[in-house]
């Protein structure tokens, strides 16, 4: 016999911002006994992240980190939950919404929720690798083997690409954004005004990076997920540690000209660091100024 227990409800919601790309007037209705209903407004057609948890009376299995619902702009509603059709038990339920296609300011950056995969085209979902890339290149190249390019190629170049920076022609970021600066990847690794943990998140290892709101500015919640994506030698070879990630900026070191900075964490261990361009990380880029 199914046990009937009190629903309570508590929506928590984080909204993406990229120019006027906003999920706005969200309304939330539920049914007796537990079945959730959302409506909000979207400024431009976008995919509408859903993140849920439940306590341990309920074990849905979309309630796992990610649902994803692509919508179109104006009003939209998507059906959130419904216990009972799945013949569930009562409990806790919580949830938020964001806007995919925007971004979340952390510390005065505004980070894409997702690495870059195919240039020009974020991965599916926050926890997803993405593409590798060699430094001022816009070639992608597969987070598995075999190794296999974004043009079908599967020649790896071992070269150093030239440059200071990372040239705009070369950027892979989808429009509107581009690959972040050697200071931005600090500003995300300052720990007097961004919160750090290792985390798992639908099955993948990585760091949650949280804005504490610290600065005054009123972001303390905003956060970004980094998959421990591995990454490609210098010879295109995958090294395939789980609890390791590596993502470029786009600076070069001004005295190596072989070399650029990039974020790296492994374990407990998050820093700014440098290697040889040649080899093939991720990108999580950054919205360019309005």
């Amino acid at each position: 016999m199914k046990i009937k227990k009190t629903l309570f409800i508590l929506f928590l919601f984080a909204f993406g911002s990229l120019s006027a790309q906003t999920v706005s007037n969200v309304t939330l209705v539920y049914e007796c006994p537990c079945k959730v209903t959302a409506t909000y407004d979207l400024d431009v057609d976008a995919g509408v992240l859903l993140y849920c948890s439940a306590d341990t009376t309920v074990s849905c299995g979309w309630c796992d980190p990610v649902a994803t619902f692509e919508q179109k702009a104006g009003t939209n509603i998507i059906d959130v939950w419904d216990c009972e059709a799945a013949g569930l038990a009562y409990g806790q339920f919580f949830f938020k919404l964001e806007a995919l296609l925007g971004c979340v300011e952390i510390n005065g950056v505004c980070w894409a929720l997702r690495n870059v995969d195919m240039p020009g085209t974020f991965a599916a979902t926050p926890q997803d690798a993405g593409m590798f890339y060699q430094w001022n290149r816009n070639v992608g190249w597969s987070n598995t083997d075999p190794m296999i390019n974004s043009n079908g190629g599967n020649t790896w170049d071992s070269s150093y690409p030239p440059g200071s920076t990372w040239e705009p022609a070369n950027d892979p970021s989808p429009a509107g954004y581009r690959v972040p600066t050697l200071d931005e990847i600090q500003s995300l690794l300052n720990t007097t005004y961004v919160d750090e943990i290792v985390t798992i998140e639908n099955g993948v290892t990585g760091r949650r990076f949280t804005d504490n709101g610290a600065d005054g500015r009123g972001n303390n919640g905003n956060s970004i997920f980094l998959p421990a994506a591995y990454f490609r030698d210098n010879t295109g070879e995958l090294e395939t540690n789980s609890m390791e990630g590596a993502y470029w900026s786009g600076t070069g070191n001004s005295t190596n000209t072989f070399v650029a900075h990039h974020l790296y964490f492994y374990s407990g261990t998050s820093a700014k660091d440098q290697n040889v361009k040649s080899v093939g990380y991720s990108i999580r880029p950054v919205a360019e100024s309005e």
